[in-house]
C-alpha cells in the first residue's frame, strides 16, 4: 500500500512540475510596460508607442489603453529606443 502512495505521488509531483518546463524558454525576455501622461499629468489614451532594439531593428508598436497604459511583453534582452 505506502509503495502504491509513494509512486502515485511520484507522478502527481511530475504532472504538476512538467508546466513549468514550457516557461525555460521565455527566461531571455523581458516585458516592458508603462503609461503615458501628458504635461500636466493627465492620462493619454490610444497614444502609439514604439519600442525598436538598436543592436537588431526589432520594432514592436502598441497603443495606450484608457488609462494611458501600454506594455511589451517576451521582449529578447537588450537595448531598446523607445518612442511616443
Amino acid at each position: 500500500m505506502f509503495r502504491k502512495f509513494v509512486l502515485f505521488s511520484c507522478l502527481i509531483s511530475f504532472l504538476i512540475a512538467r508546466p513549468h518546463a514550457a516557461f525555460a524558454q521565455a527566461r531571455d525576455t523581458a516585458s516592458l510596460f508603462g503609461a503615458i501622461t501628458d504635461a500636466q499629468g493627465a492620462v493619454v489614451p490610444g497614444a502609439r508607442v514604439t519600442i525598436s532594439n538598436t543592436a537588431t531593428g526589432l520594432s514592436r508598436n502598441a497603443a495606450t489603453d484608457g488609462s494611458g497604459g501600454f506594455v511589451f511583453p517576451l521582449l529578447p534582452v537588450g537595448s531598446y529606443n523607445l518612442s511616443v
